[in-house]
């Protein structure tokens, strides 16, 4: 385990923290700080909230720094709502299919979030290649 520096926000205390990247399970824009990545830990704490890292950085610098991420569109429920959203594959536990074409996708830290029919076909056809690789090799 490494622990790598990340900026946080100015009006976030410490400025920095340090975070394994490898529990870097999701990250997005949010609404309320456009311009800046949150990061999704592989965690959650005592209150039983899933713990983020408001990173001083945008989500392409996030992606390229701690990746790789898959992206996915989640399901839009209200306006508050992130769409842009991306997910390391090795954190997606289960990914099923609902009868209106959208998916539930279950992280490592026990979110679930509901994507779109067009991420639930990206999704599985980012894992099925590594997937249909390895069995070629066994």
């Amino acid at each position: 385990m490494a622990l790598v520096p990340i900026p946080q926000l100015p009006h976030i205390q410490p400025p920095t923290t340090y975070v394994d990247p490898d529990q870097i399970i999701a990250l997005y824009t949010p609404k309320q700080h456009p311009g800046c990545a949150e990061l999704i830990l592989n965690l959650r704490g005592a209150d039983g909230k899933v713990r983020s890292v408001f990173a001083d950085l945008t989500v392409a610098a996030a992606v390229l720094a701690y990746g790789p991420f898959v992206p996915v569109e989640l399901q839009r429920i209200t306006n508050d709502v992130a769409t842009d959203y991306h997910v390391r594959a090795s954190a997606i536990i289960e990914l099923a299919p609902r009868p209106d074409g959208h998916a539930n996708l279950w992280l490592t830290n026990g979110d679930c979030k509901a994507i779109t029919p067009a991420a639930y076909a990206a999704v599985v056809g980012a894992l099925a290649g590594p997937a249909v690789a390895a069995a070629g090799h066994i």
